[in-house]
């Protein structure tokens, strides 16, 4: 048990770390739009859960070196029941707090057209965790287009709204008065 109470200790540190890293992060963007804000999210985030992952595998070397559920039920002959799960389960769980983070943002707004950017972004962040078993842009794409489709479906209604109140204000200026309206005939060539 030893070892266990060793991981449980580590991941509770390196959980108090990225909560400051977190905090860090919001800090040095209260006065910054949510784009800047969740940019340095990801920023921070990435290089510390890369650190974490980093000493967390020099201090443990007998886990297994995914984070792929199928292989840490295959490591629990190595390390025990627990260690490989508990470690799976903080990463999960960060990744988990990041999609949140990014939703937040992203209904704050601010992002315009740097949308695309934003996504880019995200994707290289969840494929740069592919090395260690644990890509995520799978996750990213639902929060994405939940956030595109609602916004669509937002400036959809704000155009029909605006549409209709524009008809309501419209006015013609000359109406037509029958057939022998110069609109219904082409102007003649003499």
């Amino acid at each position: 048990h030893t070892n266990t109470c060793t991981t449980l200790l580590f991941l509770c540190t390196c959980a108090y770390v990225y909560v400051r890293t977190y905090v860090c992060a919001y800090m040095c963007s209260v006065v910054r739009s949510a784009y800047q804000h969740i940019n340095k999210v990801i920023e921070l985030s990435r290089v510390h859960l890369f650190d974490v992952i980093t000493q967390y595998r020099a201090i443990f070397p007998d886990d297994d070196a995914s984070l792929s559920p199928y292989s840490a039920a295959s490591s629990r002959e190595k390390t025990g029941p627990v260690e490989g799960a508990l470690f799976y389960c903080w990463v999960n769980e960060k990744i988990w707090q990041f999609l949140h983070t990014l939703e937040e943002d992203l209904w704050k707004g601010g992002m315009g057209i740097r949308l695309d950017s934003l996504l880019g972004q995200c994707m290289y962040y969840g494929l740069s965790f592919s090395r260690i078993g644990a890509d995520f842009r799978c996750l990213i794409v639902p929060v994405f287009t939940r956030f595109v489709m609602s916004s669509f479906q937002h400036a959809i209604r704000t155009s029909k709204h605006n549409f209709h109140d524009s008809m309501k204000h419209l006015t013609l200026l000359n109406p037509l008065r029958g057939p022998s309206s110069s609109l219904t005939h082409p102007p003649s060539s003499s």
